[in-house]
């Protein structure tokens, strides 16, 4: 899948933010994936090597380019349903959720 048929970052809104059951602000590595997904999707990058791990992660636009859930428990699916991780208020001062925000 190229990058121009990624959806925009902000087309996504609230569903760029992982589900907390999948992406937990308390897992390790937490607050640099994000930001790394978050890079990725500006620069309309498919996916991101996790920075705790290694692995390749999908971004949220490029699994939502696929037209449907494929059931795999991808971390940022933007299908799923229940809560996403939310705004610093909860978290911690460090939180990446807060600049982008601000946007």
């Amino acid at each position: 899948m190229s990058a121009a048929a990624l959806p925009e970052p902000d087309g996504l809104g609230e569903r760029r933010r992982p589900l907390v059951e999948r992406f937990s602000p308390h897992d390790a590595g937490f607050d640099a994936a994000i930001l790394a997904h978050e890079a990725a999707l500006r620069a309309g990058e498919p996916g991101y090597l996790d920075p705790t791990t290694g692995a390749l992660v999908f971004t949220a636009a490029y699994l939502a380019a696929r037209g449907e859930c494929c059931g795999s428990g991808c971390r940022h699916c933007p299908y799923g349903a229940g809560e996403r991780v939310d705004c610093c208020e909860t978290f911690c001062d460090g939180c990446p959720f807060t600049a982008l925000d601000q946007q």
